[in-house]
């Protein structure tokens, strides 16, 4: 199954997207709250491992240079709360979509 796979559902296309990162993977983090985006340019430290309640609680961790540390999950890539792109198409615009 590739990711120009017709057939996939939201959720499937968002749980490949997260697991092209791999540990090492220079990526930007943009969590989206009540007090606004925050962007966190980091490193993948822990590459996508499946939740314990199916495809959409799979996430992975990334740290950034000032310590701080973001979960990413396919439910919060689904739900738009979260986006997360390599440096290059970070600033490039492109954050994948689902």
């Amino acid at each position: 199954m590739t990711t120009t796979d017709t057939d996939l559902t939201r959720e499937e296309s968002a749980y490949l997207y997260l697991a092209g990162f791999g540990k090492g993977a220079e990526v930007t983090v943009v969590t989206i709250g009540r007090s606004g985006e925050t962007v966190l340019p980091g490193i993948v430290t822990t590459p996508q491992r499946d939740g314990e309640d199916g495809t959409g609680s799979a996430y992975l961790t990334v740290t950034g240079r000032n310590g701080h540390m973001a979960r990413v999950t396919v439910s919060a890539l689904l739900s738009g709360d979260c986006r997360i792109a390599g440096w290059d198409d970070a600033a490039d615009g492109y954050w994948g979509s689902f």
